[in-house]
């Protein structure tokens, strides 16, 4: 039922995902992965605070599960709260720190401060793991193109499209 729910979410029939979420949380009202599922339709709708009731349920439900503390993260980020997106995908880039989404996601909110810095150290890391790594690449152009450095922007931006 969770993988019908998905699909459904995916081909963009929300209602109906909606209502597939809420019928498998009638029977396991734990189930992490149908309450980031009914929260980030939520969040797509901006029903923000109905999307962190489903995404804290989440995170207490399974508290070290990336997808559950990514979530938060992203609802941070909507609401403008860098700071707080920090601390979630921190905390899930934590949890599972081969993930190399948490890790962009992580660098993007630095990023965002202005700690170019320390967006810099993660995206490093990314690219000595795997010099082809695309994502990393475009986000390290865009940390060159937060700190004025339009050539190494263009760059890195042109290298990722290349690959």
């Amino acid at each position: 039922m969770l993988e019908v729910a998905n699909a459904l979410r995916d081909l963009g029939h929300i209602e109906a995902a909606e209502s597939s979420f809420r019928e498998l949380l009638t029977t396991n009202p734990e189930n992490c992965t149908a309450l980031v599922g009914l929260g980030t339709i939520w969040l797509e709708q901006f029903r923000l605070d109905d999307a962190e009731v489903m995404f804290r349920r989440a995170v207490a439900a399974a508290p070290q599960e990336p997808a559950c503390l990514l979530s938060l993260g992203h609802l941070a980020r909507r609401r403008g709260d860098h700071e707080q997106a920090l601390a979630c995908f921190s905390a899930a880039r934590s949890a599972n720190p081969s993930r190399p989404a948490l890790g962009l996601e992580t660098a993007a909110e630095l990023r965002q401060l202005g700690r170019l810095d320390e967006a810099r150290g993660i995206i490093d890391g990314m690219m000595r793991r795997d010099p082809r790594d695309q994502a990393a690449i475009m986000q390290m152009g865009y940390v060159y193109r937060r700190e004025g450095n339009r050539k190494a922007a263009l760059e890195h931006f042109r290298a990722a499209h290349a690959l």
